[in-house]
């Protein structure tokens, strides 16, 4: 791997030195030559300009001598790496010049090209040790960071000890920035990297950003008008950058799809306008309803950290929520302007299932329903979406059921409707389903069917496939082989799958208690009904009814 060049800026009052500097084959050093001064005042001025890697200078100048020079520096560009050009005379300020951070000095008359080599390899070392420290220091930020804005969120109270640490002055006013990522789990999770490193990009001390568990990010801007020109121009780059990142680790890709960011800053809206373009949800899904990756940012106002940012959070966290009902291809979102998450009460209920009863006879007419008046209501009312999914997921087993679906649909997980991220991507995963069964390829043998109906209906008792095939008049051999060649799961399977949907309703629709459901559903060892409600829904029991 080549090395980056490093930028340098000469600084000499003799001419024909800095000419003889500037001939020199800086490519061929890894470097390149990006400025020259002839005293140390311009050197000072070209340094605060362009920022250079490293100042080669000599310390007897007009106007501003190099020491001066060299602790100007140190006050105002301390990220330049300096070598002293010195005279024999010159000698007795060199120690001096090292003390305050000089990396080399070459003597004039021993100038050559290994002489620089050398001095130029000093200044690279010194450059990769600052930005190794830096990056150690950012990293522990980062994670103090995180840890106040979590305790933030969960509405605890940070001591002063901890304020202090993320450096963060307690008077100055900031903008809290948080990034939404809307894509598959697995692409949030193979992009992380990728992002950290291009975030990093962005950081400074006007700037510290930080991670909260796998979805959640975080930034803080001290406010200026620097930071408002960093929100107006940089962010939008950093979201694009982002989304690429997740469209290429996305792991069900199909067509790009433009991206588009919500924010509350005009400025924003007006930038990335031009770059956005309408999104067809539907179009942009594949089987199970995993839509192509998007990327938000929600900017709050200035405010002073201390006394506000735990609401700026506890604000901004509530967007997560608002941008499930969110239309992808809508920029115009501002902050907390978007109607209230309501909770989902029995009435609720009713008037959002009410469309779905009366399209229920037509598989096709219900997958029209679910993408029309459900939608609509649902954007209308906006329930809150955890409990929206719950109801929704136990609403789907209802209705397999009644339609005597003796295999789950390809592909259908109860986790997959709790783990949708918009409601685009919930009504795709229900219609799915539906349609999979339409389709036909669950209609069974008649022997098939009555020993699902058998099962469906005796869930209490003690299930064997030695009782189940007398029932249905073949031999257990038999029937195993024929239930698992035409529905693609074994009668075991299906026993603990109608199960499972069992215990889903009733842990949802009633007041009994876990250990109540376990007998009910014929499990009556409490710690296996846990471990396998757990690994069919991905919560425990007892959290999934804790569920509003």
């Amino acid at each position: 791997m080549h090395a980056t060049p490093l930028r340098v800026v000469i600084a000499d009052d003799e001419l024909p030195l800095r000419e003889e500097l500037r001939l020199l084959p800086w490519a061929s050093y890894a470097a390149s030559l990006v400025g020259e001064a002839c005293n140390g005042q311009e050197a000072l001025s070209l340094c605060r300009e362009l920022q250079p890697d490293v100042l080669i200078t000599d310390i007897t100048m007009p106007v501003m001598d190099g020491m001066t020079l060299i602790r100007e520096l140190r006050a105002h560009c301390p990220a330049v790496r300096i070598i002293l050009l010195t005279c024999h005379s010159d000698f007795r300020y060199v120690q001096d010049a090292l003390r305050l951070g000089a990396v080399a000095y070459i003597l004039k008359v021993a100038l050559d090209d290994g002489e620089l080599v050398e001095a130029l390899g000093k200044a690279r070392e010194a450059i990769a040790a600052d930005q190794h420290s830096r990056r150690s220091i950012r990293s522990e930020q980062r994670a103090r960071l995180a840890g106040l804005l979590a305790k933030l969120l969960q509405r605890q109270t940070p001591g002063d000890r901890e304020w202090q640490a993320v450096g963060l002055a307690e008077e100055e006013r900031y903008r809290l920035v948080q990034l939404y990522r809307i894509a598959e789990a697995a692409a949030v999770q193979a992009s992380r990297p990728a992002i950290e490193l291009r975030l990093a990009q962005d950081e400074s001390d006007e700037r510290q950003w930080a991670f909260i568990g796998e979805q959640g990010i975080y930034l803080l801007l001290r406010d200026g008008p620097e930071q408002e020109t960093w929100l107006a121009q940089a962010l939008p780059a950093l979201l694009s950058d982002m989304h690429r990142l997740l469209l290429s680790t996305q792991l069900s890709e199909t067509a790009t799809v433009p991206q588009s960011y919500p924010s509350v800053l005009p400025q924003l809206q007006a930038l990335t306008h031009q770059a956005s373009q309408p999104t067809d949800i539907t179009a942009s899904t594949d089987r199970l309803g995993a839509l192509q990756p998007s990327v938000y940012a929600v900017v709050s106002e200035p405010l002073v950290v201390r006394d506000a940012l735990g609401d700026a959070l506890l604000a901004a966290d509530r967007w997560r929520d608002q941008l499930f009902y969110a239309d992808l291809s809508d920029i115009g979102l501002r902050y907390g302007a978007s109607a209230p998450i309501r909770q989902l009460d029995e009435s609720g209920v009713q008037q959002l299932q009410e469309p779905l009863r009366w399209a229920s006879g037509s598989a096709e007419r219900l997958c029209r329903c679910l993408a029309e008046d459900f939608a609509d209501r649902c954007r209308e009312l906006r329930p809150d979406p955890g409990q929206l999914k719950q109801r929704m997921m136990v609403w789907l087993v209802d209705w397999l059921r009644q339609q005597d679906a003796v295999a789950e649909p390809d592909g259908l997980r109860l986790d997959a409707m709790i783990d949708a991220q918009t409601l685009s991507q919930l009504i795709c995963r229900l219609t799915d389903a539906i349609r999979t069964w339409d389709q036909g390829q669950y209609r069974y043998r008649l022997e098939v069917r009555q020993a699902f109906v058998y099962i469906r209906d005796h869930l209490q008792a003690p299930l064997t496939l030695q009782l189940i095939a007398e029932q249905v008049g073949l031999s257990p051999h038999h029937l195993s082989r024929l239930f698992r060649e035409e529905t693609g799961s074994t009668v075991g399977e299906t026993i603990t799958r109608l199960r499972m949907e069992k215990a889903v309703e009733l842990l949802s629709q009633t007041n009994m208690k876990v250990y109540e459901v376990a007998e009910r559903i014929g499990i009556p060892s409490y710690r296996y009904f846990t471990q396998l409600f757990r690994k069919w829904t991905g919560l425990a029991p007892t959290d999934y009814k804790r569920q509003p």
